[in-house]
């Protein structure tokens, strides 16, 4: 059962009026862990994705914890060092108690953190959004967040898939790595996807929409060195490097590949490493650079359309469609992507396709 529920969700109606991209209860553990199993530090309730229009994208934190006792300087200072950990811009802090003192409030704002008493949460978001916060967002349903993490004791084959989306998925987001890791650990666990059960449908589709947050890093990295590529194998070269985290890395890793693919097939094999797909994804990527700006906003549509399977299609998905021509255009060519390199049961890509394409 998940906790603050009422705060929770006013944090990410928040985020679907301020049109930012909602994660809820993201796991924090040592980025590089020595320990066999993951030891949780903490989780944050909720973190959200800006666009930004010149730097690519910026995070900001939801911490809901409603403790009357809690003291507003302290969560502070623990927020302030998770959002360092998570190179966070902003964190709001709810708290329980209704006044708080203004030393606190000064240091706090000092430390990038903005603390707001329980029963003031609501009017700040409706004065800061300059709107009346939306209710029909699927994304905001606590009910369709509790459906999705349930699924690990539903399906104990997919745990290592859901941790990997509740934790290391965002630890690594700001690496470029990250949108070959995500089609990685689709493909490794796409045996425990039944198209079935919608539940795997809606999981599927938020795996597509933080493909698209990976993608969206990249995006942005390419689009500031190389917004007119001298020629395809050039562009081609900066993407792999970038992916495998520079040129010393990939060679390394590519004869690595090499002699193993070459002890399995012989010594003819000679392909280079590279994600699935990928003249396919190198057209994506040409594709997105035309409004690296809109991919973000691509991967918000995907993960309210996936949500919608279980909490119901409302008119946000359809104003988000209607106001952004390019990146609901862009939500297709990514989820198309995704479904080719992950080799899913094919109904997975039909569907997702079906329902973003009826949004045209």
């Amino acid at each position: 059962m998940i906790k603050d529920r009422a705060i929770k969700e006013m944090a990410l109606r928040y985020t679907a009026t301020r049109r930012w991209y909602p994660h809820m209860e993201v796991e924090v553990a040592p980025p590089a862990r020595v320990a066999q199993r993951v030891s949780l530090v903490t989780d944050i309730d909720v973190l959200a994705v800006v666009p930004d229009p010149v730097l690519g994208t910026q995070s900001v934190l939801f911490d809901c914890k409603t403790k009357a006792a809690e003291s507003g300087a302290n969560r502070s200072l623990w927020l302030a060092g998770l959002m360092r950990h998570f190179g966070a811009e902003q964190a709001f802090c709810v708290l329980k108690k209704a006044n708080i003192d203004s030393d606190h409030r000064q240091v706090a704002q000092e430390l990038g953190v903005l603390l707001i008493p329980e029963d003031e949460f609501e009017t700040f978001a409706k004065v800061s959004a300059a709107s009346e916060l939306t209710k029909n967002a699927a994304i905001a349903s606590i009910d369709a967040w509790e459906k999705v993490a349930d699924l690990k004791k539903r399906f104990p084959a997919l745990g290592p898939l859901l941790g990997y989306r509740a934790g290391e998925f965002w630890r690594m987001r700001a690496s470029h790595t990250g949108c070959r890791k995500v089609v990685a650990n689709v493909l490794e666990a796409r045996a425990e996807f039944d198209p079935v059960h919608v539940e795997h449908e809606v999981l599927f589709g938020d795996l597509v929409s933080m493909f698209g947050l990976s993608l969206a890093t990249l995006v942005t990295s390419i689009f500031r060195i190389m917004l007119l590529p001298a020629s395809g194998v050039d562009f081609e070269q900066a993407v792999r490097m970038k992916l495998y985290g520079g040129r010393e890395a990939y060679e390394q890793q590519n004869r690595l590949f090499k002699l193993l693919k070459q002890s399995r097939h012989g010594d003819d094999f000679d392909d280079d490493l590279a994600p699935p797909e990928w003249s396919r994804f190198v057209k994506l990527l040409r594709q997105l650079l035309d409004d690296p700006n809109a991919v973000v906003r691509a991967s918000l549509i995907i993960k309210e359309s996936a949500f919608g399977l279980i909490a119901g299609d409302g008119e946000y998905l359809s104003v988000l469609a209607k106001n952004d021509g390019q990146a609901a255009r862009f939500a297709i060519l990514i989820a198309d992507y995704f479904s080719r390199a992950t080799r899913l049961p094919p109904e997975f890509g039909v569907r997702i396709e079906q329902r973003l394409l009826a949004l045209a």
